[in-house]
């Protein structure tokens, strides 16, 4: 009887130790819990979307974005310093909105993302076909080149 609950104990400490070892070595999974209502703002931007772009709302609603609550004004909101800012879009609501996210504006909420994707050569590809082929630069957009047409 006494070897038999030695052999146990010595099971039990194993599988703890191991236990122990494997949360040690294994790291936790990241779990990403965003716990939001949708603003009655957003509400009418996708009421509004859903009528007039189905496509681009049913983009979203199968999006992480839209899983987490993150709606069209989080993203598409521009300031009032913003260059563009949708003039035609103020004609149907008040909320000054952008057709095209920028990297400034994803880094509201991803700033190391946005930080990263400036270093790269993604953030900065005109200025480098520019150095690769100058006459994109120089000749394309030039109307005073002279380009032979056929």
């Amino acid at each position: 009887m006494k070897s038999q609950t030695c052999k146990l104990t010595a099971v039990l400490v194993v599988l703890c130790f191991s236990a122990a070892v494997i949360a040690e070595v294994v790291p936790a999974l990241k779990e990403y819990r965003i716990e939001r209502s949708v603003s009655a703002e957003a509400k009418a931007c996708i009421d509004c979307h859903a009528d007039q772009n189905k496509g681009i709302i049913a983009d979203w609603a199968s999006s992480r974005h839209a899983h987490a609550n993150v709606t069209c004004i989080d993203c598409h909101r521009t300031g009032p310093a913003d260059a563009d800012i949708n003039k035609e879009h103020l004609g149907y609501s008040q909320t000054p909105v952008s057709a095209i996210v920028s990297p400034k504006d994803c880094s509201r909420c991803h700033p190391t993302e946005a930080a990263q994707y400036a270093k790269s050569k993604h953030a900065n590809t005109l200025e480098i076909i520019w150095k690769i082929d100058p006459w994109l630069n120089d000749g394309m957009n030039n109307q005073t080149s002279n380009v032979n047409s056929h």
